[in-house]
């Protein structure tokens, strides 16, 4: 159940990643506060203090690796974090139940060590880069890839799979279809922020699924924080907002995205929109 309310520190930490150009925390440590509310009476701490353990454990395998005679490469890399993540601490993605919303709950992949391929990137590219690893991630039409240095792409979890062009064109025809191919925009490094709005936008879709519109809601407001550059965060919360009966809310929502929306086409479909919240009762 998704908490109505933000702890006074929770919001400062969405917020201030939300308005700093480069982030003082991780995509994984936002994620992590962003969860904490769902969770009363849990110590951040104790799920910090896990980030620095995953770094320290793949720190510890690259180091072990190199002893054995591997050089120092991306490959290396890539083994060292099979070694810790999988291996060691028994991370893996959520096969059994991949639209189980625990796997988009940080504080739950984290204590099942089980998760969306989403999560298992913020982990690993959080661990990736306390060590200053060349790390990105990748959003190949939902499914997170993560490559190393300028060419090796592999799969968070599932083994840590390398992944070559026929694995990322299957992922793509997957989820859009068979007519669907791979495009240069999918292999565009995902920004902290635009990795926080996808994989936020992907568990706001699986409460969507589930028609629990008041979810869909609070991961909504929580994103705003975390982006509020993201003009298309006002429309979800102003659609939701007329789903949950809350006409006042979804009437603001809808105004500061027709302010913000650069398409007349867009602010035309909100404004027929604000015509149906004028209809809804208390409006």
């Amino acid at each position: 159940m998704i908490s109505a309310s933000l702890p006074e520190d929770c919001r400062k930490a969405l917020s201030a990643f939300g308005h700093e150009e480069t982030p003082a925390l991780s995509p994984a440590e936002i994620a992590i506060w962003a969860a904490l509310p769902d969770h009363p009476g849990l110590s951040p701490g104790r799920y910090f203090h896990h980030l620095s353990e995953l770094a320290a454990a793949l720190a510890a395998a690259y180091e072990a690796l190199q002893a054995a005679g591997h050089d120092d490469e991306p490959e290396t890399q890539r083994l060292a974090l099979k070694s810790a993540f999988i291996d060691d601490h028994g991370y893996d993605v959520d096969a059994a139940m991949p639209g189980d919303l625990q796997n988009y709950d940080l504080v739950r992949v984290i204590d099942r060590r089980r998760g969306s391929s989403g999560a298992l990137a913020l982990l690993s590219a959080h661990a990736a880069r306390a060590l200053g690893w060349d790390m990105s991630v990748l959003d190949m039409a939902g499914a997170f890839v993560l490559r190393l240095g300028q060419g090796l792409l592999f799969a968070p979890g599932d083994g840590c799979k390398i992944l070559q062009a026929p694995d990322l064109r299957r992922l793509v025809k997957d989820r859009h279809g068979p007519a669907a191919e791979l495009s240069a925009t999918y292999y565009k490094p995902l920004s902290p922020h635009e990795l926080l709005v996808s994989f936020f936008n992907t568990l706001k879709f699986r409460q969507i699924e589930e028609e629990d519109y008041e979810a869909a809601l609070q991961t909504v407001s929580r994103m705003k924080l975390m982006a509020p550059d993201e003009y298309r965060l006002w429309l979800d919360e102003g659609v939701l907002a007329m789903r949950t009966g809350q006409p006042r809310l979804a009437q603001r929502a809808l105004e500061a995205y027709i302010e913000q929306a650069p398409d007349p086409r867009d602010q035309h479909d909100a404004r027929l929109l604000l015509q149906q919240v004028a209809l809804m009762p208390d409006a």
